[in-house]
């Protein structure tokens, strides 16, 4: 399931802008897309990329667990920059990345908070690990852009900016009884039961 962009995932804009052959810089992190830029124009397209979340059951996420993530669509790309936020804010990063494949660490804000490119070169996916954040994060969800196209000799290329769907801190781990323990519970019920019944 490729939730943004595929199924259910929200448009942000597409832009044509200069490009970073070697990685998204930092001034496109506030808005996971590079603004400033002369001849910057959207584009009504949606595109057809998006960022597997399906490893989070039930759009839920467990705090300090690692989860591996795959951006791909149905056509090749060039660039990519990845970040978590509290859906609260839309701003602060949480979580944190393992670069892998073609992406390298981008210190959006924090150290590790994203995930880019680190070359100019067609892709057909790109896998990452991103561990999620401790208990009493809150809700969070993925911003991303892709780089499709790239033009050298006009320094313009088309970005994908979007975001995926809210995905939910898990409210507590659910407790994991041992054996032991197990049986003492069950003969603390049954001399419970045996209890009342000799009123």
């Amino acid at each position: 399931m490729f939730v943004a962009g595929l199924c259910g995932g929200l448009l942000l804009g597409v832009i044509s802008v200069q490009s970073r052959p070697t990685g998204a810089p930092l001034t496109a992190c506030p808005l996971i897309a590079p603004i400033g830029h002369v001849n910057t124009t959207r584009h009504p397209n949606n595109g057809s990329y998006g960022l597997s979340t399906d490893v989070f059951t039930g759009g839920v996420y467990v705090p300090g667990k690692n989860y591996t993530l795959t951006l791909k669509g149905t056509d090749v790309f060039k660039g990519l920059l990845v970040q978590a936020r509290l859906v609260a804010d839309q701003t602060t990063p949480v979580g944190s990345f393992t670069p892998g494949g073609v992406v390298k660490l981008s210190a959006c804000t924090i150290a590790s908070s994203a995930v880019t490119h680190f070359n100019g070169d067609d892709k057909d996916n790109a896998t990452f690990v991103w561990t999620a954040p401790p208990s009493l994060t809150g809700t969070i969800q993925f911003w991303y852009a892709v780089v499709v196209n790239y033009d050298p000799a006009n320094l313009e290329n088309t970005y994908y900016t979007l975001k995926t769907n809210p995905i939910r801190e898990l409210n507590g781990a659910a407790a994991t009884v041992s054996p032991t323990a197990l049986l003492w519970l069950v003969m603390a019920a049954v001399c419970v039961q045996a209890s009342v019944r000799s009123y």
